[in-house]
């Protein structure tokens, strides 16, 4: 699951952004239904308080009623969906965790949320491997899918079940091959023990395997986490022929675990990546203002105007906190207040749509995150 950001960044009169928490493991979808169309008249009355017309509001809330009455919302299976409606598009965004009922209208979509789950995630692979079992998965912090190439070596037991041993040989004999493939391996004989022959097996297997992932792969800069067995993932990281392996091993045997179970545990040790962006840019943040750098901001006037005018480099807002309000293009200033009213809209959100538009990155995050306890934080270009 990825969104597209930039995608959200527009601007007009009036956009409403709804959030609705679900429940999609219940057959009867009335309380669903209930929830959006109770969103749907507050984003309404809105739409009034900015003193749209009946008509004109009608017409842009009718595809999100259309939604709450439709068998979409039925087949709709993730947690929660954001609804976005501006006079020439609606957007559906399926969401993979609750995010807590919300309905907003401004001028700017509402895409706190959105950056919340989506700005820090990342793509890689899971290398899933036993002695006995081999799957590639690609995944993100909220989704797994299985991408096993249909030609990759799935177990010891076939580099075994294509050597034939001559009985008869006096001498050491080389195992014969019955297909086309790789070079046969060395058979039960010269060996000193089965374990030395089970290793030289292994060594074939895992030689077979990095030459379909090696050209399954090459286009690819996603990190690989390796999710093995102890001595078959061992083998392999020994060899060092496959390229963008994650630094830590998962050591445990993934045969008969479930995806979702493969995914979890990967999730936890790959966490550290999906935070270094947002630790990152706290310590470059840190650094400037420690040194007295002018090129960081902590004053949401100054991160909102710097946004607007494609200043920033790289923006934090608070993501459990709203700070409503305008801002003024013309002199740069905002005029902040304690709660909603008329047309104002979320000032953090602002400053996070203008630095994506603007080609920067911009992270939402628990509000004790943004140093000096402001609601936000920028890294400026100049």
């Amino acid at each position: 699951m990825s969104v597209d950001l930039r995608a959200f960044t527009g601007e007009a009169d009036n956009v409403v952004s709804l959030y609705a928490d679900l429940a999609p493991q219940e057959r009867d979808m009335r309380h669903s239904r209930i929830r959006l169309a109770r969103l749907i008249e507050e984003a309404r009355g809105r739409l009034m308080e900015r003193q749209v017309d009946r008509p004109q509001a009608a017409a842009l809330l009718a595809p999100l009623e259309s939604f709450a009455a439709s068998d979409q919302l039925i087949e709709h299976r993730e947690p929660a969906v954001a609804l976005f409606a501006a006079p020439d598009r609606t957007e559906i965004v399926a969401l993979p965790v609750a995010v807590g009922d919300l309905a907003v209208v401004a001028s700017h979509f509402h895409i706190k949320p959105l950056i919340e789950l989506f700005a820090a995630d990342m793509r890689f692979y899971i290398l899933a491997l036993s002695s006995t079992s081999a799957r590639l998965f690609v995944a993100s912090r909220y989704e797994v899918h299985d991408k096993t190439p249909p030609d990759l070596p799935r177990s010891v037991e076939e580099v075994m079940a294509e050597t034939e041993i001559d009985q008869a040989a006096p001498h050491t004999p080389v195992a014969r091959s019955r297909s086309r493939g790789p070079a046969a391996v060395p058979t039960s004989r010269g060996f000193d023990s089965p374990d030395d022959l089970h290793k030289i097996q292994l060594v074939e297997h895992l030689t077979r395997l990095e030459g379909v992932l090696s050209k399954h792969l090459a286009q690819e800069s996603a990190p690989v986490l390796l999710f093995a067995e102890p001595q078959v993932g061992g083998h392999l990281r020994q060899r060092g022929h496959l390229r963008n392996l994650v630094g830590e091993m998962i050591s445990a045997n993934p045969h008969g675990l479930t995806d979702e179970e493969i995914h979890r545990r990967s999730v936890a040790v790959m966490q550290p990546s999906f935070d270094q962006p947002v630790a990152g840019l706290l310590e470059r943040i840190a650094a400037r203002l420690g040194s007295g750098d002018a090129a960081a901001a902590t004053k949401p006037e100054e991160v909102v105007a710097a946004a607007h005018f494609g200043r920033v480099d790289a923006a934090l807002v608070a993501a459990d906190a709203a700070l409503w309000g305008t801002f003024d293009p013309d002199d740069g200033s905002i005029a902040a207040h304690g709660s909603l009213i008329g047309w104002d809209e979320d000032l953090l959100n602002l400053a996070a749509v203008r630095t994506i538009a603007n080609g920067g990155p911009a992270y939402a995050v628990p509000r004790e995150r943004p140093p000096r306890g402001a609601l936000a934080a920028a890294t400026l270009r100049y």
